[in-house]
């Protein structure tokens, strides 16, 4: 399986890169999963609806999935990478 440039930041700094299988975002027009070659999108992070419903970003590698809680930023997709610039983000 051909790898995706994954890149996670925060205001404070890179929190993620790496090569990767896929990611799944949760978009403001929905959640979209990206692998290698997908077609170049920029989306809004969604928001949380309440509390007892945060936002989680997945990054899948190697049958690993790391879950992360984001909030507020965007996502911007290319057929070779995912980047996603979060306000707020924590590793679960």
């Amino acid at each position: 399986m051909t790898k995706l440039q994954f890149e996670l930041v925060s205001p404070e700094g890179s929190v993620l890169s790496a090569q990767v299988d896929s990611v799944r975002v949760p978009s403001s027009e929905g959640e979209f999963g990206a692998l290698a070659r997908h077609s170049p999108l920029m989306a809004i992070i969604a928001t949380a609806r309440d509390a007892d419903s945060p936002v989680i970003l997945e990054v899948s590698n190697d049958g690993t999935i790391s879950q992360y809680q984001i909030e507020g930023g965007f996502v911007d997709v290319t057929p070779l990478s995912v980047s996603v610039l979060a306000t707020q983000i924590t590793k679960l």
